[in-house]
């Protein structure tokens, strides 16, 4: 099984969009689950996964901290 990741949207994914978020994902996705932390609409993040290609590697969006999760966001990895 794999471990739970969550990836903070607005300040890790939407800033590296069109500069490498494919790769990053693609190559977290082989061993996490991957989860992105927004604190807007669901709906709206995962119809911008979509746009950009990345909803592939994504398991949910969320706007709560999960547990048993590593963060990636501005700060680092937690």
């Amino acid at each position: 099984m794999k471990k739970r990741l969550c990836i903070d949207f607005d300040k890790i994914l939407i800033c590296h969009a069109g500069g490498g978020a494919d790769e990053f994902l693609n190559e977290l996705y082989l061993n996490y689950e991957i989860y992105i932390l927004a604190p807007r609409s669901p709906d709206l993040v995962k119809k911008w996964l979509a746009q950009n290609n990345l909803a592939k590697y994504v398991k949910d969006v969320t706007y709560k901290k999960l547990p048993n999760c590593a963060y990636i966001d501005d700060s680092g990895i937690n």
